[in-house]
């Protein structure tokens, strides 16, 4: 049996994208980082529950990243040797791309800001999604 993980010990800044991608139903999270210092990357490691819905949800994912200006949302594949795990990546860059530098918290600013449109795209589906643990402050 999977321990029980306090979303309180996950990253202030990515806990609640992880709490609504483990509360769709369509994927499990079981790892994340929202970047640290300099960092201007973030990322979660998951494993799909439904594979149809995690299909459609991916090719709106990959159509968000699209459209953001200074965001890249990568979607892969982990191969390890224990199986394989997806990473959900979102990966910060400068408007100012000849620089290649932020502006002190603007990491920050992107980071969370991509967060927040991701979490539109799992709350948002014509059809609603199951809230499988809601009202729980632990991952099952």
């Amino acid at each position: 049996m999977a321990r029980k993980i306090l979303y309180k010990n996950i990253d202030q800044d990515i806990r609640s994208l992880v709490k609504t991608l483990n509360e769709s139903g369509i994927v499990k999270t079981y790892a994340s980082c929202a970047g640290h210092g300099s960092d201007t990357a973030a990322e979660i490691i998951f494993k799909p529950v439904d594979i149809s819905r995690w299909a459609l949800l991916k090719e709106k994912l990959l159509q968000l990243s699209d459209q953001l200006p200074d965001a890249n949302i990568n979607i892969y594949e982990w191969h390890r040797i224990g199986g394989i795990d997806w990473v959900l990546e979102v990966q910060a860059h400068p408007r100012n791309r000849q620089s290649l530098e932020f502006e002190g918290s603007k990491v920050r600013e992107v980071l969370n800001r991509t967060f927040k449109m991701i979490e539109k795209v799992f709350e948002k589906r014509g059809d609603p999604l199951p809230r499988t643990s809601r009202g729980k402050d632990y991952l099952l």
